[in-house]
């Protein structure tokens, strides 16, 4: 979980973590090329190759593992937003089994209840916001499923009930592995591992471009470039909705299904 600090300035502190990453690799390469010309290198060692090869392989797969993942759960989850807004709307036409009065209100209710679910994603970034947004759906959602059981407790409509009451079951259900989907993240082990990949790899990549003749600047700073900017580009997939590459669609179905239901008569 991230803290209320991080979440508000998520974006910026993953680039700041990968500008350390990058100046980190920078700082390996050269520490690796200034122990191969103190060893005064003259060729390779039996099987360094193939330890080489190991190390920048493994590299490959953890970082091919972490932005897989990362797109995978972002996909995820624009499909658990997907499944809450058709939730919601179904929810809302399914009142219309109820006489007006009673789906009148149990409309406007949810219609409160789609609003507030919009302000959470909306305040995100902002804990106490987001705190205030998170009690105002619980209360919703509260007075919406008290007041559906008592409507249908009244009405005289027997097959009304499980459908209006499944409908709302269903969003608030879909709401719940929503929110927890966007929990659900890599373990950090997982990411200290990487970035000691991606140092140790540094450390032998400046190792096998030792040379007396001066420093290979271009295939220094694009191992380091594409390796921190990877990075960066997984982190921002990995928290979406507090990163800098502007994803927002997470946020598009129930924000178009709440503007739906304002515009129902």
């Amino acid at each position: 979980m991230l803290t209320d600090f991080a979440n508000e300035y998520y974006g910026i502190l993953s680039a700041l973590e990968a500008l350390a990453l990058f100046a980190g690799m920078l700082l390996c390469m050269e520490l690796g090329r200034r122990l191969a010309l103190k060893k005064g290198k003259m060729g390779d060692s039996p099987g360094a190759g193939a330890i080489d090869g190991a190390v920048f392989a493994l590299l490959g797969l953890l970082i091919a593992f972490t932005f897989a993942g990362a797109y995978d759960r972002i996909e995820a989850r624009d499909l658990a937003a997907i499944e809450e807004a058709n939730a919601i709307g179904t929810a809302g036409k399914r009142l219309d089994l109820l006489p007006a009065a009673a789906g009148a209100r149990l409309k406007a209710l949810l219609l409160d209840y789609a609003g507030a679910r919009v302000e959470e994603y909306e305040v995100i970034r902002q804990a106490e916001s987001h705190a205030r947004a998170v009690a105002r759906t619980a209360g919703f959602k509260d007075t919406l499923w008290r007041e559906a059981v008592a409507a249908c407790r009244r009405e005289t409509y027997p097959h009304a009930a499980p459908l209006v009451l499944g409908g709302l079951n269903q969003a608030f259900d879909n709401a719940r592995t929503r929110d927890f989907l966007g929990k659900i993240h890599p373990p950090g082990a997982v990411y200290l591992l990487l970035y000691a990949m991606a140092l140790l790899s540094a450390k032998m990549a400046g190792y096998r471009l030792a040379d007396k003749g001066g420093r290979s600047w271009l295939h220094r700073l694009s191992f380091a470039a594409a390796t921190s900017v990877t990075l960066f580009i997984i982190l921002n997939l990995e928290h979406p909705l507090f990163g800098m590459l502007g994803v927002k669609t997470l946020q598009l179905p129930v924000n178009e299904v709440h503007i739906e239901l304002s515009q129902q008569p």
